[in-house]
This record gives structure tokens, sequence and C-alpha cells, in this order.
């Protein structure tokens, strides 16, 4: 569903650089990977310490795109999609996904559904001949996903011939969790990492107050804020109509999708943003309130023990959930 290309969340606490740069006392390198403007900042660490951190992180990213990405050849998503309902051996990163989406997919009444590939193949907004895609091509596309479509037993997964993965809803996330993680298991207690709008807070700044993290309004340029969320030890992503999509005679078409129509979620949304201890769960949350909608979406977060939301409304109000109301963690601009 996603694989964020413009990122909606601004990291406050510093201004990211260029790749090698320091900022705001802290040692931050710049990649493209996932598709997506990736950035590590470290704080509190030597540079020698910081780049060896920051190194292995980044190998870490591309290792795991090369299992989780559709796109990369003989990733294991690409072995699922092709092997034409055949089971396939998989790695135990691919299986943590893959049943964290089949919760998602439970948890949102079947709206978030990594089978959704065929969809999404019709909606590539990056492709330079993109046409809308017609009514037949809707309708075939739609009779080949479904959650119930894919199998998962220990490390073998089995896809319903014809379905097809796409894990640009979760994927990113975990792969976010994975490298905070690693940045810890070196001995970084204060970083941020910054996939493409995909962000885990290591701990705290180094003076220990909490990063800032800006909700961005959807359609400005400047990236004027909604707000900024504060959190240290945490994950935030967002889901919004303006990260991807394509305005055709004054319509705006996005890629968050409703496997119910085919078409592009109408939910009178404009925004997700997520904060949860997980960034999978940030990330795969985002997306699957934006499809329930504000009253089943919020409904949802507040069942999830450590779960936030900010909810911008297609009225460019906002919409907050109980844990972020009348204190500091969102301080509204």
């Amino acid at each position: 569903m996603k694989w964020i290309t413009i990122a909606l969340l601004a990291a406050l606490c510093c201004c990211l650089p260029a790749c090698g740069g320091s900022s705001g006392g802290g040692i931050t390198r710049t990649e493209f990977h996932l598709d997506t403007v990736c950035t590590i900042t470290v704080y509190g660490t030597g540079k020698p310490a910081a780049d060896a951190a920051i190194t292995a992180a980044f190998k870490r990213c591309e290792q795991l795109e090369q299992l989780l990405s559709a796109q990369w050849t003989g990733s294991d998503v690409d072995k699922i999609n092709r092997a034409n309902g055949a089971p396939v051996a998989v790695s135990d990163e691919t299986v943590a996904v893959l049943s964290q989406a089949q919760r998602y997919a439970s948890l949102s009444d079947g709206l978030f559904d990594v089978t959704c590939g065929s969809l999404t193949a019709l909606w590539n907004f990056s492709d330079p001949s993109f046409t809308l895609p017609d009514d037949a091509q809707l309708t075939q596309a739609m009779t080949q996903l479904g959650i119930e479509a894919l199998q998962v037993s220990g490390n073998t997964v089995t896809l319903a011939d014809g379905a097809r993965l796409d894990l640009g809803g979760i994927a990113k996330g975990y792969i976010a969790d994975q490298l905070a993680a690693l940045l810890r298991q070196q001995g970084i207690t204060s970083a941020l990492v910054n996939l493409g709008g995909n962000i885990v807070a290591v701990g705290a700044k180094p003076d220990g107050q909490p990063f800032g993290i800006g909700v961005a309004k959807p359609y400005t340029a400047q990236a004027q804020l909604e707000g900024v969320l504060m959190v240290s030890g945490r994950a935030v992503s967002t889901a919004g109509v303006d990260e991807r999509g394509v305005t055709i005679e004054g319509v705006r078409y996005h890629h968050i999708l409703d496997i119910r129509t085919g078409q592009p979620a109408q939910t009178g949304l404009q925004a997700v943003t997520i904060v949860a201890d997980v960034s999978m769960d940030a990330d795969a949350l985002s997306t699957t309130v934006f499809l329930l909608g504000e009253r089943q979406g919020m409904a949802l977060v507040e069942t999830l023990d450590g779960v936030e939301a900010v909810l911008i409304r297609d009225d460019g109000s906002l919409s907050l959930s109980s844990g972020l109301q009348n204190n500091d963690a969102f301080q509204v601009s």
C-alpha cells in the first residue's frame, strides 16, 4: 500500500542534512533505500562509533529490502508472487511481517490486505504512462485478493494462484524497528531513524528531553505543521492522501486503496499519524485507521495499549486520541 516517497513527518529536533554531516550535535547520513530517502542521525556519540553504527544499520536495511520488497528480484516476496500457488520457504523476517499483516487484516475486517498487489499495480503513479484503470481491470484485480489467499505455516508461505503480495503498508515499519534495535546493540542511546516518514526515536535527546516530530499539514509546500509530537523511545508513522498520487481533471487519486471498490479510499480523512512503541504497528495502523475512517479507526486506537493517533479530517480539523488531549504530548501549532 505504501513505500512512502514523500514524508509527512519532519524531525523538528534537528535539520537532517545530506550524507556524512553533523546536525545539532548529531552525526547524520542520508541514503536512498526502499524507494525513498532514508536518514539516520546518532546523537551523543563520537563520530567513529556513530559512523560505524550507521553503516551497519544501512547494510541491514539493504538486506531486509532484498527480502521484503516485491520489486527486488529474488526477494522472498518476489518468490511468493511468482510461485503460482506453490509453497515457498521464507526467512524468519518475512514470517514476522506476514503474521502481523494477517493480524491487521483481522483488526480491520479485511480492509488492510497485503494480497492487494494486483490492485496496487494498476495504481502505479510512478509510471510515466499512468492512466486511470478501467472498471474491467479493477474488477479483475479485485478477484485476485483477500487475506484468506495467504497461508503461513512455520517458515512456509502459500499464496493462492493469481494473488500478489505488496508489503508497502507494513514492511518499512518492520525495517525501521530492526535498524533501531541494531543501533541499540551498537551502544547507541540517542538517535532518530527516518525511513521516508517512518520515524523511530531511539531513546531521547542527549539532554534527556523528548524528540519533537512535526505532523505536517497536507498539501502545504513549505511543510506547515498541524503540531508537534513529543516522543522518546517511540515510533511515528503517517498515511495520507498527498504522499503519493495524481490529480486528473480536478480529482485527487491517492495510493491508499479501498479493496471493496478498487479505488482510492474516501473516508473523510486527509491523513492519519500514529504513535506506537513499535514502528511496524505504527506503519500498519496508520493505513488501517485511514481505511476504517474516524469513528471506527479511533475506536480501534483506543483499545490498543500505548497507541495514540492524530487524524486530519478533509476539512483540515483535527481529531486526537485520548492520550494526546490536554497534555504536552502533542503541541498544536
